[in-house]
């Protein structure tokens, strides 16, 4: 059941070593399952995250109605906190227990569990069939910390108790008069008390002084927005000291020469134009042989072109570098017009694969765990073999070998082991599983192992 939906930069995604939790939250609900802590998946809500990787929704994991937290009974929020401590407590246990083990991916799952407790605040927090489950886990709001005890937002804090006064016991009954007459004499002497009258000033006080201080204003800004005007205070005459004028001379510059390994160089004007004039006719030779790759409009850049400081207008000089032009031109094969996947039903029932010929985009749920960006994939595919590439944003891109076969009524592209990319590491690509979908598009879904399964969008690119 659909919980609610929201951006990305929004929040702040919280990871270890590079590997965001969100990404990781199927494996993670997975885990937790096969490990017997149904209670505790069930409080994480199931995320989806869009094609363009910039949006994602978050799903209960079980049917009933739905409440937010704001709307819940105090008596429904105290017993939903109850369990969330419980299953926090849980969790933590878990999570210390994983970063003991000597096996490196275990201890990423226990550093991971341990940021799966935060999220970013009571909002977040919602009730189906009166249990309680968590959106957005795994995140905090932009430009916040974390907490130390994430379920702090979800407690109320207890109402103040108004000092009690306790009246003063009058010491007169306790202390005995000596005579009758003494006490005349005392009550003789003491002064009646006198009450405190506290004068009200006028009502018509009370608007005036607003506007002696909206007027007072208006001078001021009367004065910040025209310098020549003063205003004159009574009483204070302040003169501005005198400074003696300075005559500065302009300095004779000699001509501009630069010297290069012994040779003097004497720019002037004319050297100037015409050396202008063979830059500009370079770059436009160069531009129309197609050798200088300027990124088009809308490409976004990989992570690293620009460093600290530089203007805009220096972009398009990031991609005479090599491997930058790579990403580049990687990233441009993926625009333009891309017709959705559409099964045949008469090649998946013969077997025949002729319809994958060609060039396709594989919108996936996979991100660069260096820069938290979403990846996509190109395949070239042709009578059922081909290969896959992807380039990741720093500019290494990583190619494999596919095979594509049409079996049981459903099309299964599979990999021929790992992807060898350009700086020496590989890369594990996912198997893709497509059967005929509504409106005649395939319904294709990417798969890791036998418990990792997340949607993805098959698109073939327009021929050149």
């Amino acid at each position: 059941m659909f919980l609610c939906s929201d951006k990305l930069d929004k929040y702040q995604s919280m990871g270890e070593n590079g590997q965001a939790v969100h990404i990781s939250a199927l494996q993670l609900r997975e885990t937790l399952r096969l490990r017997k802590q149904h209670v505790i998946a069930d409080t994480l809500a199931i995320p989806q995250i869009n094609e363009h990787g910039n949006r994602i929704d978050w799903y209960a994991p079980f049917s009933g109605d739905i409440i937010p937290w704001s709307a819940a009974t105090d008596s429904e929020r105290q017993a939903a906190l109850s369990q969330l401590e419980v299953s926090q407590a849980a969790l933590r246990q878990l999570s210390e227990e994983q970063r003991r083990n000597t096996q490196p991916e275990q201890r990423l799952f226990g550093q991971l569990l341990e940021k799966a407790l935060q999220f970013p605040d009571q909002q977040h927090v919602w009730l189906v069939a009166g249990k309680p489950v968590i959106s957005f886990w795994g995140f905090v709001n932009a430009q916040q910390q974390s907490r130390l005890d994430p379920l702090d937002c979800l407690r109320t804090a207890a109402p103040l108790i108004p000092a009690t006064t306790i009246p003063a016991t009058t010491t007169a009954a306790t202390v005995s008069m000596p005579s009758a007459t003494t006490d005349a004499g005392i009550n003789a002497s003491t002064p009646p008390a006198r009450h405190n009258v506290r004068r009200r000033l006028p009502v018509w006080l009370y608007w005036l002084l607003p506007l002696l201080l909206l007027l007072l204003l208006a001078l001021l800004l009367l004065r910040g927005c025209v310098p020549g005007i003063t205003i004159p205070l009574p009483g204070f005459s302040m003169k501005g000291p005198e400074l003696p004028a300075i005559n500065l001379n302009k300095p004779e510059l000699p001509p501009a020469s630069t010297t290069m390994e012994g040779t003097s160089l004497t720019m002037t004007a004319s050297s100037i134009s015409s050396v202008s004039g063979e830059i500009s006719t370079a770059i436009s030779a160069n531009t129309d042989s197609g050798k200088l790759n300027i990124p088009q409009l809308g490409t976004p850049l990989s992570e690293g072109t620009l460093s600290e400081g530089t203007p805009p207008t220096q972009a398009p000089t990031a991609a005479l570098d090599p491997s930058l032009s790579a990403a580049s031109g990687a990233v441009n094969t993926t625009t333009g017009t891309q017709t959705p996947l559409s099964l045949p039903q008469e090649a998946l029932a013969q077997g025949n694969t002729a319809f994958l010929n060609g060039r396709w985009h594989a919108g996936a749920g996979i991100q660069d765990g260096r820069t938290g960006k979403p990846l996509s994939l190109s395949y070239q595919i042709k009578g059922g073999k081909g290969e896959v590439r992807m380039v990741r944003g720093d500019g290494v891109s990583c190619k494999g070998v596919i095979n594509a076969l049409t079996r049981s009524g459903q099309l299964t592209i599979n990999n021929e082991g790992e992807a060898q990319c350009t700086d020496g590491s590989v890369y594990q690509m996912p198997e893709i599983l497509c059967t005929p979908g509504a409106k005649n598009i395939a319904d294709c879904k990417g798969r890791y192992d036998a418990n990792t399964l997340f949607p993805i969008s098959m698109k073939q690119e327009a021929s050149n």
